[in-house]
C-alpha cells in the first residue's frame, strides 16, 4: 500500500465587520467548484499560530491576530 504525502496546514475563522454586516473571507480551489476558509501551508520553522496570521496577510492582504 502506498503512504500519502503527509502536509500540515494551519486556518482560521477571520470575520470583516462593516457595519451591519459581517463577511467571511472565502477561497476556491482553482479549476473546482469547491469553496472553503484560506488556509495555508505551515513554513519550515514556522508555527500553526504565525501561519495563521501569516497566510493572510501574504496571500489575501488581510490584516489578522490571535488574541
Amino acid at each position: 500500500m502506498a503512504r500519502g504525502k503527509h502536509e500540515r496546514s494551519a486556518g482560521g475563522v477571520l470575520l470583516v465587520r462593516i457595519g451591519d454586516h459581517i463577511l467571511v473571507p472565502l477561497t476556491t480551489v482553482p479549476g473546482s467548484e469547491v469553496v472553503g476558509l484560506p488556509k495555508g501551508r505551515i513554513e519550515r520553522g514556522e508555527t500553526a499560530v504565525e501561519a495563521v496570521v501569516h497566510d493572510p496577510l501574504t496571500r489575501d492582504r488581510l490584516i489578522a491576530a490571535v488574541a
